[in-house]
């Protein structure tokens, strides 16, 4: 596996790893389970995706395009998925699959969402790193959606500040 082509030099405040205490944490509330090298996990666009903690093996998270897939990031083990949109209801910008055979922790959105609610340690820290996590893609205007328009457009402009106002990554 040719690891250079991943963005894995980003700051560690948005891709903290999990220390065994938190993961067994997690564990008590979601499903260890064994996938297959390639399995997609989710795809971009799923909505009500599930929250994976990578306990052996590497799951990728890729940005769909029209040029091909932009690598995001290579999770190694002690790393998870999710942002923003997990806990929203938003659909995935991003598409994840397993790198190697991997075992994960799952969990499915309704339990992701009781353990942000009843575990303050653990919830104040998923949620921080979420919001981080959407915060560095909106500054990175990485996203979905492409607005072509021109800079004296009233139209364009209601536009731009839709998608600001609503925390959704763009380019333009």
């Amino acid at each position: 596996m040719d690891k250079s082509k991943f963005s894995d030099e980003l700051p560690d405040e948005l891709y903290p790893k999990l220390n065994n205490e938190q993961i067994a944490r997690l564990s008590q509330v979601g499903l260890r389970r064994s996938v297959p090298a390639g399995e997609i996990l989710f795809d971009q666009g799923t909505i009500g995706r599930h929250f994976y903690v990578v306990v052996q093996g590497a799951i990728e998270a890729v940005l769909p395009s029209s040029q091909g897939e932009v690598h995001m990031r290579l999770h190694q083990p002690g790393d998870f998925t999710g942002e923003l949109d997990m806990l929203s209801g938003r659909p995935s910008l991003v598409r994840a699959r397993t790198v190697d055979p991997t075992e994960v922790v799952e969990l499915d959105p309704v339990s992701l969402r009781n353990l942000v609610q009843t575990d303050p340690e653990l919830g104040e820290f998923l949620l921080r790193v979420f919001i981080r996590r959407r915060v560095a893609m909106i500054s990175r205007a990485m996203g979905d959606v492409v607005l072509i328009g021109s800079r004296s457009s009233a139209d364009t402009l209601r536009l731009k500040e839709f998608l600001a106002h609503n925390g959704h990554p763009f380019t333009y």
